[in-house]
């Protein structure tokens, strides 16, 4: 798999060839959920809010996910979790080039200190 540096933005990560994605299941990459829906692609965050569940390992029907821990369902061209339209799936940034699927991974967060996360939590409880 190929990796493209972009930033702060994060980076493009190869996912692979269109053609070879399953259309029953998605593809994790880096916390990056990324699904074929007939030739059309969507990426969305892997975990899923309520137990972060892998989306990626859910089975997907008509566009729809089912989460594999405990049946939440999410429109995978919205986000939106079936039922309850406030809980949403933040999406990513995907494209297709030359047949090839990159997915936009957001950079990891800042690494913290155990003294900056325990002066955090003091803070909170203060």
């Amino acid at each position: 798999m190929g990796e493209v540096p972009t930033g702060d933005e994060g980076r493009w990560v190869e996912v692979g060839r269109l053609e070879d994605l399953p259309t029953d299941r998605g593809v994790c990459v880096d916390g990056v959920a990324v699904f074929r829906i007939n030739d059309e692609v969507v990426a969305r965050r892997d975990a899923c809010p309520h137990r972060g569940g892998s989306l990626a390992a859910g089975r997907v029907v008509d566009g729809v996910v089912t989460c594999p821990l405990h049946w939440w369902r999410f429109d995978l061209r919205t986000g939106h979790r079936l039922g309850a339209p406030d809980v949403e799936l933040p999406g990513r940034r995907v494209r297709v080039v030359d047949g090839v699927v990159w997915v936009l991974v957001p950079p990891p967060p800042p690494k913290r200190s155990m003294r900056e996360i325990l002066l955090d939590a003091a803070r909170e409880g203060s």
